[in-house]
């Protein structure tokens, strides 16, 4: 549990009210699963895309409603390892594949956060059939990738790269790819996330003790690692893209190659060309309030944009993902920006909507939206709070705009409270009352679960703890 309190009203109610709104979008309509945390507005349901994502946001509320948002999924895989794309309350769907963050990713990570082997094995056999059905039926060209059939696949609704295509596969069935002489497409975001999961697989393998399988899934994951840069990848253009079947490349700079990116496909050089090339540049995705879905300087980006637009808005689980790379290749400065747009957009916003116009920060559509909720609390707890992962905790010391003081506190998973004191630019952190660092600058501090400080991240830059006193920077 989270308790989270400062002098700004605004963060304040902020932070309430996205807990608020979580609490009441966790239905139970599957009496046989129990409580699920629903992507809330008009999606009446969970969808493999981002219920898993969701739930390891809100596990810090509800751990097992968080288990929830992904045994769902293994109770509706069907007997050849299809997973469902979404359940609702009004059906479970098979129509598309539609996954984005590998569900074996976030379970792994929830599994190690709570010691549940029994959870991690289960999790760990359903990727495993799942892997298989991608295989079967999705690398028809047998090249190692995971190839897109229509629209629905990717969750990129009205997107400029889908445009003309049907949106779900023929007879409602994922495994039936439209007869259209440009599909299917080597997809380069659906292939990261192939990747990404057999990155996951080879790691669980290992803790199992299952080392065979940890080669083959590492051997797996490098041939799709390979695919992905022959067939998606444009040296000109240091980009990833959909190449159709008939060996075009739509050359539309979208959030299509910054999920290659989310699964950490690409090396710190190449990042760092695409980071200062794309990322940050405010004609293609650092807008006002980024990031996009389409790059404002591509084509096929529309402004202003339409209700469920994937073709320019900034949507709310685009930004949520966002730590998933920038963390990953250090880039915490940006990471902190973005966020504080989010922020600062959502302060301003008559509700949780799903996107927001990347000029204004406008939001538009579906209020009531459990995504932008957990990027309320995602970017408030990165930013001047505390987040527990499998095997460290991440302490923000940056206190939010408008605010002089704060104090957040987390209840971890294996026991013990942390507890951080922001005031008057010094940061306390403190283990089971007992003070382990104090900082006075903006920074991102990393512990072991113990306590030891690891890391401490200050303005882009390392700085070397020390280990055996407390100290301040």
């Amino acid at each position: 549990m989270i308790v989270f309190k400062c002098d700004s009203s605004g963060y304040q109610r902020l932070f309430d009210q996205a807990v608020e709104g979580l609490s009441k979008n966790c239905w139970t309509f599957k009496p046989e699963i129990g409580p699920m945390l629903v992507e809330g507005g008009v999606y009446p349901g969970v969808w493999l895309e981002c219920a898993p994502l969701e739930g390891l946001v809100f596990s810090s509320f509800d751990m097992e409603t968080a288990k929830n948002n992904h045994r769902i999924f293994y109770k509706y895989q069907k007997e050849d390892g299809q997973f469902p794309s979404s359940v609702s309350v009004e059906r479970i769907n098979y129509a598309q594949i539609q996954q984005t963050v590998p569900i074996i990713e976030t379970a792994e990570k929830l599994a190690l956060m709570t010691n549940d082997e029994e959870f991690l094995v289960r999790s760990y056999r359903a990727w495993m059939k799942w892997d298989q059905w991608l295989s079967d039926h999705r690398d028809t060209r047998k090249r190692h990738l995971c190839e897109a059939f229509c629209e629905y696949d990717t969750g990129h609704d009205n997107s400029y790269r889908f445009k003309g295509l049907p949106k779900f596969c023929p007879d409602k069935n994922a495994a039936i790819c439209p007869e259209i002489s440009v599909l299917p497409y080597a997809s380069p975001d659906l292939s990261a996330t192939l990747y990404g999961g057999r990155k996951a697989m080879a790691r669980i393998s290992r803790l199992l003790g299952l080392r065979l399988e940890e080669e083959r899934y590492l051997q797996l994951a490098e041939l799709t690692k390979e695919a992905i840069f022959k067939y998606c990848y444009d040296e000109e253009t240091e980009f990833f893209y959909d190449r159709t079947a008939e060996g075009n490349l739509i050359k539309c700079v979208s959030d299509a190659g910054l999920r290659v990116l989310m699964e950490h496909v690409v090396d710190q050089e190449l990042f760092e060309r695409i980071y200062h090339r794309y990322l940050i540049n405010p004609e293609s995705f650092w807008t006002d309030y980024p990031m996009p879905s389409v790059a404002a300087d591509s084509v096929g980006f529309v402004n202003p944009p339409p209700d469920n637009c994937w073709s320019g808005a900034s949507q709310a689980l685009l930004a949520l993902r966002t730590p998933l790379y920038f963390e990953h290749y250090g880039k915490f400065n940006a990471l902190h920006h973005l966020m504080r747009r989010w922020l600062d957009g959502m302060l301003k916003a008559p509700d949780f909507m799903q996107q927001m116009n990347p000029h204004t920060g406008k939001f538009s559509t579906s209020p009531g939206y459990s995504p932008a909720m957990c990027c309320a609390i995602s970017f408030i707890s990165a930013l001047s709070g505390i987040r527990e992962d499998s095997d460290h905790i991440s302490w923000g010391c940056d206190l939010l705009p408008d605010c002089g003081k704060s104090y957040f506190r987390l209840e971890l998973n294996a026991g013990g409270i942390a507890e951080l004191v922001q005031n008057n630019g010094l940061a306390k952190l403190l283990l089971n009352g007992s003070e382990l660092i104090t900082i006075d600058k903006p920074a991102r501090v990393f512990t072991s679960k113990s306590g030891k400080v690891t890391k401490i991240i200050s303005d882009d830059r390392l700085v070397e703890p020390e280990y055996d006193c407390c100290c301040v920077i």
